[in-house]
């Protein structure tokens, strides 16, 4: 596995994903969490920048403004 920081914006999220919603209040909540602590577990995702792990990571990231 190879770490890379790759802009948000070009991570495609899997039109597949199990989870149909995401309690905004829980993605804030989440959202101030990375801000405070930092990003403790990685998002994964594909060569081909789809979205494999991390659907509610990748949310809450957008929400607190990270670009990458």
């Amino acid at each position: 596995m190879e770490i890379k920081e790759i802009l948000i914006d070009k991570i495609k999220e899997d039109p597949n994903q199990p989870r149909k919603t995401f309690d905004e209040e829980k993605l804030k909540f989440l959202s101030e969490n990375i801000l405070s602590n930092g990003q403790i577990k990685e998002i994964d995702v594909y060569k081909d920048l789809s979205l494999s792990d991390g659907a509610r990571r990748l949310r809450a990231m957008k929400i607190a403004g990270f670009k990458t």
